[in-house]
């Protein structure tokens, strides 16, 4: 189980933000396309949310800012490119040069 800062875990605030909606736990499993048992073992902290896309889903969901479930600033586009500036290459395209090199 994970503390964030404020000491809630994700689970937490995800059931936090659903009471807060009046949504039931199986609706809001239905909602996601997830069991109920899924839902109860990520509010208690047995299960990890551990893909931003669900973060981001959840909190679409209950129309609460990614923010509010994942207890920090949450990125959900990429930052602005600055011109004449590249975006570094991938890490396995970097290993695949220097491999043929």
């Amino acid at each position: 189980m994970i503390l964030l800062p404020d000491g809630e875990t994700i689970g937490q605030r995800v059931a936090r933000c659903r009471k807060a909606k009046g949504l039931s736990q199986e609706v809001l499993a239905h909602l996601l396309g997830k069991s109920h048992s899924w839902l109860t073992k990520v509010e208690r902290g047995v299960r990890q949310l551990d893909r931003m896309s669900l973060i981001l889903e959840i909190a679409c969901v209950l129309k609460v800012d990614a923010t509010e479930i994942a207890g920090r600033p949450v990125l959900t586009t990429p930052p602005p490119e600055e011109p004449g500036v590249r975006p570094a290459p991938p890490l396995a395209l970097l290993r695949l040069r220097s491999a043929t090199a």
